[in-house]
C-alpha cells in the first residue's frame, strides 16, 4: 500500500472519529519513512485536533531533527507555537 493510500486511509479514521485507530495508523506511516515531512504534518494535526498540542510541537521538533530546516515542519510549528494551527 503506498503512502498516499495509508495518509488517506489514516485521515478517514481521525475525520470519523476513530481516534485511537487514526493515532496508530499515522504512527505506522511515520515509522515507515520517519523523513517524510508530510506524515509528521498530518500526525501533529492529529494531535492539535485532538487537544495535544504539545504532543503535535514534539512531533514537529522530531521532523525537524530528521529534516532540518524543512519549511512544512518550520511553518507548522510557528503556526501551534503561535496559539494558531490548522484545525
Amino acid at each position: 500500500m503506498g503512502y498516499a493510500r495509508m495518509q488517506s486511509e489514516a485521515r478517514a479514521l481521525a475525520e470519523s472519529g476513530q481516534n485511537e485507530e487514526a493515532e496508530k495508523a499515522f504512527l505506522d506511516i511515520c515509522r515507515i519513512d520517519p523523513y517524510f515531512p508530510e506524515s509528521r504534518l498530518d500526525l501533529a494535526k492529529f494531535y492539535f485536533t485532538t487537544g495535544r498540542a504539545d504532543t503535535a510541537v514534539a512531533v514537529i521538533k522530531e521532523g525537524l531533527k530528521l529534516v532540518p530546516g524543512n519549511e512544512l515542519l518550520l511553518s507548522a510549528l510557528n503556526s501551534i507555537q503561535k496559539g494558531g494551527g490548522e484545525k
